[in-house]
């Protein structure tokens, strides 16, 4: 169960690698805004919807990964999926500390989450065994993205949260839509989960990229009038 999410918290590294610099310079800029916004969206597109995407589909996913032997598996992997969808609400409100110059908000926000991972293994794994610990690891998630939004909105304007709910609620409306198919069509797992990608992705693309692609249409409408007046021209 914890190798399928590790894929995922590698690429939420890859994009900060990549991100870094530009959030760090863009602070107290003007482009902040569009540079964060490009930073939530390479960020949030495939790390929010996995937890309600695995809520319903861990078990078929382990089958098919690992095969019908694992199917124990797909329990724990129900809600480690929500390690990575708020793992990314945690990166995406604390992590930029760290090139804005306040690392006493970056590490007071991973010392909370820390703390409250501490305390509940102690709390539920004796009683709980793993799923007492991955709901530690969900809970130190969720803390730091609670501390981080605190700090974040003393730092600057840009609206993470609703950057946040958008993602959430794109991903909730996909989940009911997958549950939708699973019941209403053949082959219930495949058909939930091809529905789930369709429209998850079709609301992000009217939702987030609308904006980027009335710009692409209306760069490439420009680019159309210029060569046709030079051929007229011609």
């Amino acid at each position: 169960a914890y190798s399928v999410i590790q894929p995922f918290s590698a690429l939420g590294g890859v994009v900060w690698d990549v991100m870094c610099v530009p959030v760090g310079r863009a602070y107290g800029t003007d482009r902040l805004k569009s540079i964060y916004r490009r930073f939530v969206d390479l960020s949030c597109l495939s790390a929010i919807p996995l937890g309600f995407f695995l809520l319903a589909f861990a078990s078929p996913v382990i089958a098919i990964l690992y095969g019908t032997k694992y199917a124990g598996a797909g329990d724990y992997l129900a809600i480690l999926g929500w390690v990575i969808t708020f793992g990314s609400t945690s990166g995406m409100a604390a992590i930029a500390f760290s090139v804005w110059n306040r690392p006493r908000e970056f590490g007071n926000s991973l010392l909370f989450g820390g703390a409250v991972n501490f305390a509940l293994n102690f709390a539920l794994i004796p009683s709980f065994g793993g799923f007492g610990a991955a709901w530690a690891t969900v809970a130190a998630k969720v803390a730091i993205t609670i501390v981080g939004i605190r700090y974040f909105r003393r730092a600057t304007d840009y609206p993470l949260v609703r950057d946040l709910i958008e993602y959430l609620a794109l991903s909730a409306v996909a989940l009911t839509a997958a549950v939708a198919a699973t019941l209403l069509l053949p082959y219930p797992a495949a058909s939930g989960m091809v529905v789930f990608g369709v429209v998850y992705l079709a609301l992000v693309a009217v939702v987030r990229w609308r904006d980027q692609g009335l710009l692409l249409l209306a760069a490439l409408r420009s680019c159309l009038s210029v060569t046709g007046e030079v051929q007229i021209g011609r």
